[in-house]
């Protein structure tokens, strides 16, 4: 569960080891190395450190939503897996959220993995970023787009909630091949925010 800075020093103690000396020495693993193999194990770290807010300034500060990115994008599937995986963990950090929102090009390869992978966990990882990034706050600006400010919400919304993502969301929810999980999670997409 979440834990604040004060309860990890009295609970681990101040001669630990240092997470944020630790979790630069995997950014830095990360870019260092060609072995896909070790590449895999840094970004499931990374993604694993992603899910505690206690990690967020240092992921931050070390550019781990650019890993994150970029992992995406990846031919190899286990670093889709933990780069989306990564990504629906720290998309909801408002500086992580707005880096992500603020970049058709990541949310242009959120949507091609649900295109472009076999696997049904890359699949829901970038469903469960994509859905996060959708907010109460910008998308009841969807709705009401009386001042300037929500025009860029208004448009981050219209290139998110596309007509492309529509139709794969569709397929995915049509396959015969997917997971039950799969399949519910891309229902639940198409209610909430394709009002289906």
């Amino acid at each position: 569960m979440f834990q604040s800075k004060d309860y990890i020093q009295r609970k681990h103690g101040r001669g630990t080891s240092d997470r944020s000396y630790y979790l630069t020495q995997l950014a830095q693993e990360y870019r260092a190395t060609k072995d896909t193999e070790a590449k895999q194990q840094v970004l499931a770290h990374l993604a694993n450190f992603a899910y505690d807010p206690i990690n967020y300034d240092t992921l931050w500060d070390i550019y781990a939503v650019d890993i994150f990115i970029e992992a995406i994008s990846n031919s190899d599937m286990k670093q889709r897996e933990f780069g989306a995986g990564g990504l629906a963990n720290i998309c909801l950090e408002p500086r992580h959220h707005e880096y992500i929102t603020g970049n058709k090009e990541t949310l242009d390869a959120l949507v091609s993995c649900l295109e472009n992978s076999n696997s049904d966990v890359v699949k829901i990882n970038a469903i469960t970023c994509l859905m996060q990034l959708v907010t109460e706050k910008n998308y009841s600006s969807k709705l009401i787009t009386k001042y300037v400010y929500n025009v860029f919400i208004l448009f981050f919304l219209l290139a998110l909630l596309s007509k492309e993502l529509e139709q794969h969301l569709k397929t995915i929810s049509l396959s015969s091949t997917s997971s039950k999980t799969l399949v519910n999670l891309t229902n639940l997409f198409l209610t909430d925010y394709y009002h289906y």
